[in-house]
Order: C-alpha cells, then sequence, then structure tokens
C-alpha cells in the first residue's frame, strides 16, 4: 500500500480536477490508446496512472486534451 500526502496528490494531478479516462483521449485524438500511455510516460503529455504495476488506469486532464486537439502534442 502507498500512502501519499494530499500535497503530492496534488503535485501529480498537475492542478487539475477534471479527467478523463486514456482510452477517451484516444478516441478523441484519433491515437491508440498505448500512443496515450506512451506519451504520458514520457511526459509528452500530463497524465497520471492510477495504480502501480503492469495494469493501471492512465487519466488526463481534460484541458489537456483539448489543447492537445487545437495544438497538437
Amino acid at each position: 500500500l502507498l500512502r501519499i500526502t494530499s500535497e503530492e496528490v496534488e503535485s501529480l494531478l498537475h492542478g487539475e480536477t477534471d479527467f478523463g479516462e486514456a482510452h477517451e483521449a484516444a478516441k478523441i485524438l484519433n491515437v491508440s490508446t498505448a500512443t496515450i500511455r506512451g506519451l504520458i510516460k514520457t511526459g509528452k503529455i500530463k497524465g497520471i496512472k492510477l495504480s502501480l504495476g503492469t495494469g493501471g488506469h492512465y487519466k488526463i486532464p481534460k484541458k489537456e486534451v483539448e489543447r492537445i486537439a487545437n495544438s497538437g502534442i
């Protein structure tokens, strides 16, 4: 079990509170979910992974999806 402080959560969330799923972002941006995960892992787009290990759900701030849709990565 990993315990983190509220400040660490805020840092992970990049100050955002409105998130979508990686698969939703992939559909909007016309790319694969694997591409979205890779972009998050490399820091090219903002996002978070909500569990440890090989599985997990990736969340992306909706503002980030809008930004990418309008101007690209």
